[in-house]
């Protein structure tokens, strides 16, 4: 099939700002926010939002966006 192996509802965005947020859900994208730049209070559109990416796991994210584990595209 002429199916992209990847499509957009597949990609997740890292983002630190408002503009970037819409952008990316605008564009049919995940957006993990990371409250740096600005409070947790500001990026709530954001479909998730954390204080560090060290303490991300990017497992954790898949089954809470996605709906499914590693391995499970």
């Amino acid at each position: 099939s002429d199916q992209p192996a990847l499509t957009q509802g597949d990609c997740l965005v890292v983002e630190d700002s408002l503009p970037g947020i819409r952008a990316a859900r605008a564009a049919g994208m995940k957006v993990l926010a990371v409250a740096n730049t600005h409070g947790v209070q500001d990026l709530g559109e954001a479909d998730a939002i954390t204080h560090s990416l060290a303490d991300t796991r990017l497992s954790e994210l898949q089954v809470r966006l996605w709906g499914r584990g590693q391995g499970s595209a």
